[in-house]
């Protein structure tokens, strides 16, 4: 299941909003559009979740003339754009919205108050539904039973729907509604208010909290490992050869980690004349990695996150044993059962 952070719930700036959810394993950004008229601002944040992350824009668009700006939302091309039926003025515009916007998954948006045997067309016509369980466009709204019976329904009724949800949407309401075969959920204020947006995007995916952090251990001995004193080109070498992005490094007493993201960051700073190819790869090396007991379990490696509170990229997790590493947890394992 999909996770996709509302944008325009943050206090944060767009930029700084992307860069915290950019760092998390979500795969959308959710962006209300509450009035074609606002279509420039979004625009530039559309832009600047572009040249921030690689993240899926995932566009609602809450109002009663979609059409007027069709070659703007054209430009904009988001991943994904829902579009709110009860506020169309004109709903039969929906199908052209569909027919031009051809590098998009156009979706119709509902809410319970809908009847979906009245707009049946256009639920056949949309590649997905978004089902509106709070009001449409308005951060903190609360989820409650009538809606996840509501679901439900819909699912049942349509079981190769795609189905995005959205509206109040937290831990405890994404594990009532996983089981319905849900593509995506977007969420806003639980995440923007979390201590760890890592650790609530876990929960939100399913990390069951029991599960033991070993179930799906990557043994060290199927990662590449070279000494510090080894040169750039022979890390470089070592992590193509793994293609896991990154290498364990070793020392006489102690351990790092050398990923891709540290070689660029060394070399942005580096000297033009200065061959850093030869250079030996120790300075590069973070020897402070994010890592856990491998007794552990979800619950405990969750609690970490949020006592840490980490803002960095963090894709996978090291496993030690009497702190020496043992082996490597993808964040996104966790939450495939």
């Amino acid at each position: 299941m999909k996770v996709s952070p509302s944008l325009y719930s943050s206090k944060l700036t767009p930029k700084k909003t992307v860069r915290l959810i950019r760092n998390t394993i979500s795969e959308c950004v959710h962006v209300d559009v509450k009035d074609v008229e606002n279509l420039d601002k979004v625009h530039r944040d559309v832009n600047t979740i572009r040249d921030n992350s690689d993240l899926f824009v995932d566009m609602h668009l809450i109002d009663e003339s979609p059409n007027l700006k069709i070659d703007q939302l054209k430009d904009i091309s988001p991943d994904y754009l829902a579009i709110q039926y009860e506020n169309m003025k004109h709903p039969e515009v929906y199908f052209d919205l569909i027919s031009e916007l051809k590098d998009t998954s156009v979706g119709i948006s509902i809410t319970r108050a809908t009847d979906t045997s009245e707009i049946e067309e256009f639920i056949q016509k949309s590649d997905y539904v978004l089902l509106m369980t709070t009001i449409p466009g308005e951060s903190g709204g609360s989820f409650n039973d009538d809606s996840l019976e509501w679901i439900r329904s819909f699912r049942e009724k349509y079981p190769k729907k795609r189905i995005h949800v959205d509206g109040g949407v937290d831990d405890l309401v994404s594990e009532k509604i996983r089981d319905l075969n849900i593509d995506c959920v977007v969420s806003g204020s639980y995440l923007m208010n979390a201590e760890s947006m890592i650790a609530s995007v876990l929960k939100l995916k399913g990390a069951p909290s029991r599960k033991r952090l070993t179930k799906h251990m990557l043994p060290i001995e199927h990662i590449p490992a070279i000494s510090s004193e080894s040169s750039l080109l022979e890390a470089l070498r070592s992590i193509e050869a793994g293609q896991r992005g990154f290498c364990f490094v070793t020392e006489a007493n102690k351990w790092g980690i050398l990923t891709d993201g540290d070689i660029r960051r060394y070399l942005i700073n580096a000297t033009l004349f200065d061959s850093p190819l030869s250079h030996a790869i120790g300075p590069m090396t973070n020897y402070h990695p994010f890592s856990i007991d491998h007794k552990s379990s979800v619950e405990n490696l969750l609690r970490k996150l949020i006592q840490e509170k980490l803002d960095k990229k963090l894709k996978f997790v090291v496993l030690t044993c009497y702190n020496e590493p043992i082996g490597i947890l993808q964040l996104n394992k966790i939450t495939r059962s």
